[in-house]
């Protein structure tokens, strides 16, 4: 889904994903999950269900305008 922002509004990756109602139990593999930087080649892969686990949000990543998240399914 998109996530729309006010402006001068900053959102990280969790806080993106907890908005939509993304579950941690669920069929989404937040080991995985990967932001597609606008305009760039760049991507980062985001291990969302260990910063979740362990309640640590050091590693979680400042959304950009533009930005695509991308949360494969877990293999089952």
């Amino acid at each position: 889904g998109v996530v729309p922002l006010r402006p001068g509004e900053s959102l990280t990756v969790v806080e993106a994903l907890l908005r939509i109602g993304v579950k941690t139990s669920g069929s989404a593999n937040l080991k995985k999950v990967r932001i597609l930087r606008a305009g760039r080649a760049e991507s980062i892969v985001v291990d969302v269900d260990q910063l979740l686990r362990e309640n640590d949000r050091t590693g979680d990543v400042v959304l950009e305008p533009g930005d695509r998240v991308e949360v494969p399914a877990k293999i089952l």
